[in-house]
């Protein structure tokens, strides 16, 4: 009988996706790094080799200082913020397991970071307007004057503090349950036996067993703090819509230098930086993704014990997860409430939460003024599309790296890593450019190209795979005579349903809210994502508040929907891959 060389499918599995990654990834981060020895502003055919110029141009740029320092300071802050909150959110709602109410609990912390960008900056941007905004309505209550939040530098950064950790708290609670439920209760009960109190339970118990956990939230916070763009972009502009220009961020300022000011190579060299910035902190991401297995009984996972459940405490509990709910959803609230307000209304001062008048006037006008339903639908097909492409790419690459033992493997997997520490926006100008000279400018093709592939996802389904998948269930099913193909498709993929549902709900969302790259590559109105839409919806001499809100509400529908739908799919996924413990 003829046998097929074990060597065979990985090779040719993995073959597509090293060539995938090659061709998006590999190449125009090498591309970034040859620009950036150039003189060049797209314009012109002229490309001359300056060296190091740009580098001793990048170190005397006040406003690229001025990015950096901005970027760090929002960046450290957020995560100062982050961590305590969710920790300790994450403690209560660990108390109310078990309970229907801890849902609630879950959903409303976790909604924000969800929603698409630039309707959640929208609905802050209306909560800090120094005129209308309800901020400055409670801050008059106790006798503090009026601030211009969104006019003063300083402020403007507090804005955007807020904003990001508003956002990055739910994903920082998911994490920090999904640890929670794995930390032994034969731990607790045996603290309560030496006469611990609750408290001094989860700071002694609980605290250093997260540590692992704390480290990885932290660093994934810094770097999407790092990379923020959408927020500033939206909460910074001015009325006439000119972005950011309070706060200047690194990816905006990088950005504007390269299509706003023609200057590539000055802005690859700027790329360079912030990948430099960044790949310290993805570094130690990595390292701190725990690989060992849950320990936990069923009856351990069905009854957390951190403090009491019932009695006073446990009211006391559920009112302060109650009117922390309310705080993280009372944005969106605000939001939805306006879309339903008459311009007298929101006009009113102080303003209002529940409209005395409810109209549809703005969401009609929006509905009928703009492409609003095309823009959803593009958003849908392209995230549908991107999701469907990093599952596939992720379990195939992440399966043959992490079960077969050939040459050149760990290189492979070596490489995969190195790249992963670079932001997108970093290599986005070759790799613009390259779609550019393709003539895929405002096609289907040149939208995904930068959204087919990612590192984290290899990353994730190779731990999981040398961690829970066993080496001698795979050889057993090749003793009876299975093929390579077979195993994968009738075993492996099964047994990943969990980490690739969870790798599905990221990369779906990922794609949802991608901002920067939809926004340069799809020009064409009809063809903006919804980001992109109501981010430019906003532009102009004035600002509609009633039809932001209407179309900002209207987008908040999508990605609730899914969220709802995939939220329990989402916290099993983490749990049973390397992110838990």
């Amino acid at each position: 009988m003829r046998t097929t060389p074990k060597w065979l499918f990985p090779v040719l599995a993995l073959l597509p996706v090293l060539g995938l990654y090659g061709c998006i990834r590999v190449y125009p981060i090498i591309e970034t790094l040859r620009l950036s020895l150039f003189q060049w502003n797209i314009i012109s055919r002229r490309k001359p080799f300056v060296g190091f110029a740009n580098f001793v141009e990048l170190a005397s740029d006040p406003l690229f200082l001025e990015a950096i320092f901005n970027t760090t300071i929002i960046a450290f802050s957020v995560v100062a913020i982050t961590i305590p909150v969710a920790l300790a959110l994450a403690a209560l709602i660990n108390t109310r397991q078990g309970l229907r109410r801890s849902g609630v609990y879950e959903a409303s912390v976790f909604l924000p970071h969800v929603v698409s960008l630039v309707p959640a900056a929208m609905a802050w941007k209306w909560i800090f307007d120094a005129r209308l905004g309800p901020l400055n309505a409670l801050i008059g209550l106790v006798g503090i004057p009026a601030q211009s939040w969104l006019f003063d530098p300083v402020l403007s950064l507090v804005c955007l503090i807020v904003l990001c950790s508003w956002q990055a708290i739910g994903y920082a609670v998911l994490i920090f349950l999904v640890g929670l439920k794995n930390v032994p209760e034969a731990l607790y009960e045996a603290a309560r036996l030496d006469g611990a109190s609750s408290f001094q339970a989860f700071r002694h118990i609980a605290v250093p067993l997260l540590k692992p956990v704390m480290l990885y939230v932290s660093v994934i916070t810094l770097i999407s703090s790092y990379n923020i763009y959408a927020q500033a972009f939206v909460l910074a502009s001015d009325v006439q819509g000119a972005p950011g220009r309070l706060v200047r961020v690194l990816v905006l300022d990088m950005l504007e230098n390269s299509f706003r000011n023609y200057r590539v190579g000055y802005g690859c060299r700027r790329s360079r930086r912030t990948a430099r910035h960044r790949a310290h902190f993805d570094q130690r991401a990595v390292q701190a993704v725990p690989r060992q297995e849950s320990r936990m009984s069923e009856h351990e996972r069905e009854h957390p014990s951190v403090v009491g459940q019932n009695g006073a405490v446990g009211l006391v509990i559920d009112a302060v997860l109650g009117v922390v709910s309310l705080m993280m959803l009372l944005p969106l609230v605000f939001l939805i409430s306006n879309a339903f307000k008459t311009p007298p209304e929101l006009l009113a001062w102080p303003p209002t939460v529940i409209p005395h008048q409810p109209t549809l006037e703005n969401i009609v006008s929006v509905l009928r003024e703009t492409p609003l339903f095309r823009w959803i639908g593009n958003s849908l097909i392209f995230a549908t599309l991107s999701t469907a492409s990093i599952v596939s790419t992720s379990a195939i690459a992440g399966y043959v790296l992490g079960k077969f033992d050939l040459p050149g493997i760990p290189v492979i997997f070596g490489v995969i890593i190195a790249t992963a520490v670079v932001p997108f926006e970093v290599y986005m100008i070759p790799l613009y450019l390259n779609v550019q000279s393709a003539g895929l400018l405002n096609t289907w093709p040149g939208l995904l190209v930068g959204y087919l592939i990612m590192s984290f996802g290899i990353f994730l389904v190779r731990q999981y795979v040398m961690t829970s998948i066993p080496d001698e269930l795979l050889e057993a099913a090749r003793v009876d005579g299975a093929g390579e193909l077979w195993i994968f498709l009738r075993i492996v993929l099964p047994l990943m349903r969990g980490p690739l549902g969870a790798l599905a709900v990221l990369a779906f969302f990922q794609a949802w809210t991608a901002f920067a790259w939809p926004l340069v590559v799809m020009t064409n109105k009809e063809t903006y994502t919804l980001e992109v839409g109501l981010a430019l919806f906003q532009t102009g001499f004035t600002v509609d508040i009633g039809r932001l809100s209407a179309a900002a509400a209207l987008a908040l529908v999508p990605s609730a929907l899914f969220f709802s739908l995939m939220r329990r799919n989402f916290v099993r996924g983490v749990a049973s891959s390397g992110l838990k413990e």
